[in-house]
């Protein structure tokens, strides 16, 4: 969320309320969202965060204060998590001191401007406008368009005259400033095991207060994972499995936060004791002051095969695959050439010692990707109707299997994806299905994947089951670095709406794709959809329009739980490819025979070409 300047604040808790907290947590667990400040024992504070703190304080009713007052003075002490909400409850009496409950999710405000009238029966309404939201794990969701929200509070006058807030929506979070927002939370991945296949950690991105910022990321990673990752990573600890004591204390002297589980995690099995041990490594090795992790039942070490007493992800054979690194290919007319942005763009660049020599391509080909080291390229025929596959400089072309197909995409498992319709009427998944020349409607939308391991006349497009997609067709797709999840653009048949999906890659144990889990809208608010990329493992790049400048399409950075961040116009951009050089995140391909880097604020000519393929990971 780089749309806006983000820094910490100094974080501090009565003592009274953080015990209260901890109660609170231990008997509800939940993850992203704060109730109350936690106090972690031993907490290291000389390696915390260093950036220049900030800090605005909620400011306390007011003595004469009206019952407008009143109620605008609550929202805005929403802004007191450090504080534990200290100064927003001296704003409640009544039911609303026990009824209110800050862990149910925020909405972001564009702004931190409030109206507040009242009306009959004791109540006031607050009324503000509404950005985006975050569930109660952390997960921040732009919202379509800005949206003018009110919120109804009561409001009495209680002993000596002062009026206070006495009843609450049931539902009623917290209500704060994007600035605000940005300022007192820091986005950080929780990771967890892939179930088949390699050995990965995924990340999901969430939202956290530095307050008792160790524990919720501990937290988290016994939780659940997000629905849409189901058959994908593993989320197998018995039932119960909680944190015991409901705080994870971090020395002073060796930095190790000690996680203790309560005795249900005893009844895991040892892979998934081992799943478990990496996923906690790596998610809390970006908590302030931690630089070890010890994972406990009681008093005794939980044992995980290959832990040993300093062991690191690496140690028990899992990884955190990173975006592709090294030098790009890129299209002049039928020529391909690697280009390391360290060249002169007039003139190719050497083909690199660790890289294969690239093919011709003939111009009614194009849409290309490329595998891991441009041994093998894809395209597509101008007609969208044929897929070429060019092995060691030759050309090999499948009969067709489908109409409309897009931009294929090489996973880092020796698969090649791609999407279109289908020539028979049996969709993903389904048997049966007439030839598209019986058959008078068009053929169903349907996601291809190739085993490029076998033999190139052998080796048959597969459909991927994937029956969420309805009458949605897919107008791009992108798989992620580690070949987990898959983003997609889809355009529904009736609507012509377009949506940015992204959906968990469901592979067997023998590692082969298997479905694909029921997908997440990734930020609404983007509209005309028509290319997508992986800038880094928790961030796609499109083409799209933005509400706050439908006038234009333009290259979009959007992070999974976060806002978009428009790019500014590139004339003439066509499609967005993810970049393996890493000083540049994305180009941008334009029908003016450039690609475009981003330099500044602006876009620039990386090259001149007609296209550009950054090679799979």
């Amino acid at each position: 969320m780089s749309r806006r300047g983000r820094t910490p604040l100094g974080l501090s808790g009565g003592a009274l309320l953080a015990a209260l907290t901890a109660l609170l947590l231990l008997l509800t667990g939940c993850t992203g969202l704060p109730r109350d400040s936690e106090v972690e024992p031993r907490l290291t504070v000389d390696n915390a965060d260093q950036r220049p703190a900030i800090v605005v304080e909620p400011e306390p009713p007011g003595v004469d204060a009206g019952p407008e007052e009143i109620a605008a003075g609550f929202i805005r002490a929403h802004n007191g998590v450090p504080e534990g909400f200290a100064t927003a409850r001296q704003y409640l009496a009544g039911t609303a001191l026990d009824g209110w409950s800050p862990d149910q999710g925020i909405l972001l405000l564009s702004s931190s401007n409030l109206s507040a009238r009242r009306i009959a029966g004791g109540r006031v309404v607050v009324t503000a406008v509404a950005e985006a939201q975050v569930d109660p794990e952390g997960h921040v969701t732009q919202l379509p368009t800005e949206e003018r929200r009110t919120l109804q509070l009561g409001v009495s006058q209680v002993a000596g005259g002062a009026w206070r807030v006495t009843s609450v929506p049931d539902d009623l979070g917290l209500w704060l400033s994007v600035a605000d927002f940005e300022r007192l939370y820091q986005p950080k991945r929780v990771y967890f095991a892939s179930q088949n296949g390699p050995k990965v950690l995924l990340p999901d991105v969430r939202w956290f207060p530095e307050a008792g910022m160790t524990t919720a990321l501990a937290r988290a990673v016994i939780g659940a994972p997000p629905t849409w990752l189901t058959g994908v990573v593993r989320n197998r600890l018995p039932a119960g499995t909680r944190l015991q004591p409901n705080a994870v204390p971090v020395s002073a002297t060796d930095r190790t936060a000690t996680v203790t589980l309560s005795r249900e995690a005893l009844g895991a099995s040892p892979l998934d004791r081992e799943a478990l041990w990496a996923a906690m490594l790596q998610t809390l090795s970006q908590a302030p002051g931690v630089s070890r992790v010890q994972l406990m039942v009681g008093s005794a070490r939980l044992e995980a095969p290959g832990m040993g007493p300093d062991s690191s992800v690496e140690d028990l054979d899992y990884s955190v695959v990173p975006a592709p690194s090294g030098p790009v290919i890129v299209r002049k007319d039928a020529k391909l050439v690697w280009n390391n942005n360290d060249n002169d763009s007039r003139r190719p660049a050497p083909t690199p010692t660790d890289r294969e020599p690239l093919p011709t391509i003939p111009s009614q080909w194009y849409q290309l990707a490329g595998d891991s080291r441009g041994r093998e390229i894809a395209a597509i025929a101008g007609d969208r109707k044929t897929l070429g596959r060019w092995i060691a400089g030759k050309l090999t072309s499948r009969p067709s299997f489908g109409t409309q197909l897009v931009r294929p995409a090489y996973d880092g498992q020796n698969d090649l994806w791609v999407a279109g319709q289908a020539l028979t009427a049996a969709g993903p998944g389904q048997s049966g299905g007439r030839p598209a020349a019986e058959n008078p409607t068009t053929g169903p939308p349907t996601i291809w994947v190739i085993d490029t391991r076998q033999p190139v006349q052998q080796a048959q497009p597969q459909p991927v089951t994937a029956p969420w997609l309805g009458q949605r067709d897919v107008v791009a797709l992108a798989v992620s670095p580690e070949s987990a999840r898959l983003a997609l653009v889809v355009r529904d048949r009736s609507t012509r709406r377009t949506s940015l999906l992204l959906s968990g890659i469901v592979r067997d144990s023998s590692g082969e794709v298997d479905s694909l889990g029921t997908p997440v809208v990734v930020n609404p608010a983007i509209s005309d959809l028509s290319s997508v990329t992986w800038a880094d493992e928790t961030t796609l790049g499109v083409l799209g329009r933005m509400p706050s400048s439908p006038e234009r399409v333009e290259p979009i950075m959007v992070p999974l739980s976060g806002l978009a961040q428009p790019l500014g116009p590139a004339p003439g951009a066509t499609a967005v490819v993810g970049s393996s050089i890493p000083q540049d995140r994305v180009f941008v391909v334009t029908d003016r025979g450039t690609v475009l880097a981003r330099e500044g604020r602006s876009w620039e000519v990386f090259d001149q070409g007609d296209d550009v393929v950054a090679p799979a990971p």
